[in-house]
């Protein structure tokens, strides 16, 4: 029996388990010292404590840091910078309705970076100065989350009675979007004040032009606004009727027949 342990000892099923064991001790030390290494050089070293939140681009959030903080859960003089999950944090502050895109990062040793940039409003829902906005992709925001509001931001109403949720998109505003965004870009002497949804073919809408100084309603088809007698026409509309041209007096232009105007 004795010979037996004794070869056993010797033989080399030992050796290799010896060497196994020898080898998993050394890279648990090993393991250790590096992380007792790390905590010291850098997730535990003061050195690295936050001290100042820079954000960057940000409108309405420049002025809320402490909120900004709070969301992504980081203290000043408290949070190593080591120890912040930043993809987590950018998840995190991307749930933000008014937030369309950001990036958080660390500039050692002591200062988070987020750099922030913001949804527009391009209109209010359902009410002017109301408590929900709009950006050009249809994303629904909080007024009070949003950068200064203009003063003649339009409003697009007549929705469909579901529940708006901040933070959703709705689809259904996308079309006057696109006709705003139109007349901003090619008609600026008009202003949209406001778009009504009510009529699935037609929007039926109030405008100001600002070269004459006056309001008119305004009825346009939704598609093919040019080919419609749309866009493209609208302009020497306007100044035949400031010019009296055209039914002086004139307040609602119809431009919802192809190939037809009607003015009152």
């Amino acid at each position: 029996m004795a010979s037996k342990k004794k070869s056993f000892f010797k033989s080399r099923k030992f050796r290799l388990i010896s060497t196994l064991v020898i080898l998993l001790i050394f890279l648990g030390l090993f393991g250790a010292l590096v992380y007792s290494a790390k905590k010291q050089l850098f997730t535990d070293n003061k050195h690295f404590t936050l001290r100042r939140i820079n954000v960057r681009w940000g409108v309405w959030w420049k002025n809320h840091v402490n909120e900004l903080a709070s969301i992504i859960k980081v203290e000043k003089g408290k949070t190593n910078l080591w120890n912040i999950d930043y993809a987590a944090a950018r998840e995190k502050l991307l749930q933000e309705p008014t937030i369309e895109d950001v990036s958080v990062y660390k500039l050692l040793p002591d200062t988070l970076v987020i750099s922030i940039t913001e949804r527009i409003p391009r209109a209010f829902l359902r009410y002017r100065n109301g408590n929900l906005l709009v950006d050009e992709n249809s994303v629904i925001m909080p007024a009070d989350k949003c950068i200064t509001l203009p003063d003649d931001l339009p409003v697009i109403a007549d929705l469909s009675n579901k529940k708006l949720k901040v933070g959703s998109k709705l689809p259904e505003v996308k079309g006057a979007l696109n006709f705003i965004q139109e007349v901003n870009t090619n008609l600026k002497r008009v202003k949209i004040k406001w778009v009504s949804l009510k009529d699935r073919k037609i929007f039926n809408t109030i405008i100001y032009d600002r070269k004459a100084g006056r309001q008119y309603h305004l009825l346009i088809a939704r598609k093919n606004m040019e080919e419609n007698l749309g866009l493209a026409s609208l302009n020497d509309l306007l100044d035949n009727i400031k010019n009296g041209k055209v039914k002086p007096g004139a307040n609602t232009i119809n431009l919802s027949y192809k190939g037809l105007v009607y003015i009152k």
